[in-house]
């Protein structure tokens, strides 16, 4: 069902009925904090406590697969592993990556698609995501894409089971709140 502006939702409730999420928000809303939250639970072994099971959490920033994508072509899937591999992951990604993907156990969490400044290569990664996302998509696994609202508008993906979403800012009481949480 479609969504009213109207209607304030937890993100966790969104991510939990839909396969994939693009969230919007200025500059500061909490975009790539939520990614982190995320990561952070899962990773913890708490993913059932936030509705999310048990699976394997991939936050990766899209401005750094634009930058591997204007010397080499890569697909997505390859520049994970080795995106990670390169910053000195102590496991090899790419087949726990691999097996969670067929098993829908993943949570792909891709960073600000904003940061790509480059609108033409904007496009290509938008693309690249899409056929990630469209190719992956099964029960179980979860995507999520952040970006900044403006630097959004002139890229907009669609794909099946892919919602968009705006964060609302926090009221003071919700940031201390927030804060003693996190």
């Amino acid at each position: 069902q479609p969504l009213r502006l109207s209607d304030p939702l937890p993100l966790l409730d969104i991510l939990s009925t839909h396969s994939g999420v693009i969230v919007l928000g200025d500059p500061g809303a909490g975009k790539t904090t939520f990614l982190k939250y995320l990561a952070l639970r899962l990773a913890n072994g708490e993913g059932n406590e936030i509705g999310l099971g048990n699976r394997l959490p991939i936050i990766l920033p899209l401005a750094a697969y634009a930058n591997a994508i204007q010397t080499e072509d890569i697909r997505l899937d390859d520049f994970i592993a080795e995106y990670f591999s390169d910053i000195g992951a102590d496991s090899t990604i790419g087949p726990m990556l691999a097996e969670a993907l067929r098993a829908g156990r993943a949570l792909i969490l891709l960073d600000g698609l904003d940061e790509v400044r480059d609108l033409n290569l904007r496009n290509t990664v938008v693309e690249r995501v899409v056929d990630f996302y469209a190719f992956h998509r099964r029960p179980g696994n979860k995507f999520v894409l952040t970006s900044r609202i403006v630097g959004y508008r002139a890229v907009r993906p669609s794909a099946d089971g892919l919602v968009e979403c705006t964060i609302v800012d926090f009221e003071d009481s919700e940031i201390e709140d927030f804060i003693q949480r996190w």
